[in-house]
């Protein structure tokens, strides 16, 4: 008897045990359901953000007891010089999920709001973050915009406890980014700015907290091969404010609300006046900041002031400091660092007449970032000294994917160390040339402008379309492709006639043979032998509504 309790006893207990073990393994399943649901939803809500760049949807005017309902419960995520930030889920946003509400501060007037509202509608682009809703009722005023999971820029340089807090509960990735990812925000925040500045609207408060990141990797291709980078946006244009008439300043109360400490350019703050290189200071600064992640609120520009001088200058073991600094921040290649110091120089330190324009700037951004090296701090000297200097374009993510306008910048580009008045700290390397070569295709031989506006266009658009038909074959399930693929291989591989995309594999294949004369054959491509610029607007057209027709599928 005795005997028989004891098995009981076992057998009770196993049974105990296996139904405690059971419950943990549905538990896990439950978690991990969940949080596959929640990952999801949030890739479909950031698709969702960039379509809405892209394709400016017509912003809600929402009520007020509609905005005031939704704030009782809303959670804070950031506060700005416009107003203070909500994460809501608004009624007349279906769809969406959660949103951010940026509730102007008590004083701002309603009237104010509508006027940022006019502007954000007149300056959508694919990466400045888009408006979705706004309330100008006095009581409730406010602008609505996608929610931004991946956090800000500042959030990840400075990885702050409350920063680090943020980003543990929207923030999928590893916080703090590789040189390349914080070098890819910044060229799109350089974008913002320069489509911002050709509509006559300025800034006023460029810094890293307003470049936003949606927080999904895309591939962006470069002469070392495919790097995966975020989309960033920038934002708080709640304090940008449009140029009269032509004028290239714009007088502002200098109060705490209109600059951020650290990233004010000390010229703005002598003439309370605002400008175009006012703005590009303040990018300036962000790039120094994502350089050597040094805080700006705490001497960031005058403690790197000698090391970037001297670099300049090219002083012999100039900016020792500067360079250790930006390998222990994110292993920026050296090559990398070199050229941008002197777009620092150009944005931050120099006279203001002097000032490196913002095109410039952009060219200098993404020539470093295609050819600088690779996310280990390696440089990619051989790659960078085979490719032409493109500047690299993002292809896009959502739906068709595929952007045909081209054009990175308004303007013609030229390389930073052209205007940067000093030398390399090293004989000229394969990223001074690329960069160089930027310079080149826009002011040297002739300065056919419009021969360099062609050939970019064709670049981007081909790096565009390649990034979406890679990422819906890994979509698909499909094979990798082998190491070592040719374009044309690859294309075939992607975009197979025997699949019914024989107009689609040909078009692609034209993009290609332009592309490859684009790399190859800078300034010996002819007028008489170009396509004509109607001729590859076709090409391109053809190529979008082929993509648009099969996501509408």
């Amino acid at each position: 008897e005795e005997r028989q309790e004891q098995r009981e006893a076992r057998r009770a207990e196993a049974e105990a045990a296996k139904a405690a073990k059971d419950a943990r393994r549905r538990e896990a399943e439950r978690r991990a359901a969940a949080k596959a649901a929640a990952a999801a939803e949030a890739n479909r809500q950031m698709a969702k953000a960039r379509d809405a760049a892209e394709n400016p949807p017509a912003p809600v005017e929402l009520g007020a007891e509609e905005v005031l309902s939704a704030l009782e419960a809303a959670v804070e995520v950031g506060r700005g010089g416009f107003g203070v930030v909500y994460a809501v889920e608004l009624p007349s946003l279906p769809g969406w999920g959660r949103v951010a509400v940026k509730r102007a501060l008590s004083g701002v007037d309603a009237r104010e709001v509508m006027a940022e509202v006019s502007n954000l509608r007149r300056c959508a682009h694919r990466v400045v973050l888009p408006l979705l809703g706004y309330c100008g009722a006095p009581r409730a005023a406010c602008i609505v915009t996608a929610l931004m999971r991946g956090g800000s820029l500042d959030d990840h340089l400075l990885l702050l406890p409350d920063a680090r807090a943020r980003l543990q509960k929207r923030f999928k990735g590893t916080p703090g980014l590789s040189w390349s990812q914080r070098l890819s925000a910044l060229c799109d925040a350089a974008r913002a700015l320069v489509h911002l500045h050709s509509n006559r609207i300025l800034h006023r408060d460029v810094k890293t907290a307003n470049i936003l990141l949606d927080g999904a990797l895309l591939p962006l291709h470069t002469a070392g091969g495919e790097r995966r980078v975020y989309r960033a946006f920038l934002s708080d244009v709640g304090l940008a404010k449009e140029r009269a008439g032509g004028s290239m300043t714009m007088a502002t109360n200098a109060t705490s609300n209109v600059y951020s400490t650290g990233f004010a350019d000390p010229n703005f703050l002598d003439s309370n006046q605002h400008s175009a290189k006012t703005d590009a200071y303040g990018l300036g600064i962000s790039l120094l900041m994502a350089l050597t992640g040094g805080e700006p609120s705490r001497g960031l520009r005058s403690a790197y002031e000698d090391d970037v001088l001297d670099m300049v200058a090219g002083k012999e073991g100039a900016g020792g400091g500067l360079l250790h600094a930006a390998r222990r921040a994110a292993r920026w290649p050296q090559a990398a660092t070199q050229e941008l110091v002197k777009a620092v120089h150009g944005l931050v330190y120099e006279r203001k007449s002097q000032r490196l324009p913002l095109p410039e700037a952009l060219a200098a951004f993404e020539a470093a970032l295609r050819f600088g090296g690779d996310d280990d701090g390696g440089a990619d000297a051989g790659a960078a000294a085979a490719a032409a200097p493109v500047a690299a374009e993002r292809p896009t993510a959502s739906g068709a994917g595929f952007s045909a306008s081209g054009a990175t910048s308004s303007g013609a580009s030229a390389s930073a160390s052209s205007s940067s008045g000093g030398g390399s700290t090293s004989a000229p390397g394969s990223l001074t040339r690329a960069v160089g070569g930027l310079h080149k295709e826009y002011v040297a031989g002739g300065g056919d402008a419009s021969l360099a506006r062609l050939q970019d266009r064709i670049s981007n658009a081909y790096l565009s379309m390649m990034g979406h038909l890679e990422r819906r074959h890994e979509q698909r399930g499909g094979a990798p492709l082998p190491k070592g693929s040719s374009e044309e291989e690859k294309i075939n591989a992607l975009a197979p006639r025997s699949a019914g995309q024989s107009q689609l594999c040909d078009s692609a294949h034209t993009l290609r043979r332009w592309y490859n004369a684009c790399r190859h054959e800078r300034g010996q491509w002819s007028v008489g032998a170009r396509p004509s610029d109607k001729e590859v607007a076709r090409v391109i057209e053809r190529i979008r509504g082929l993509l648009d027709l099969e996501r509408r599928a």
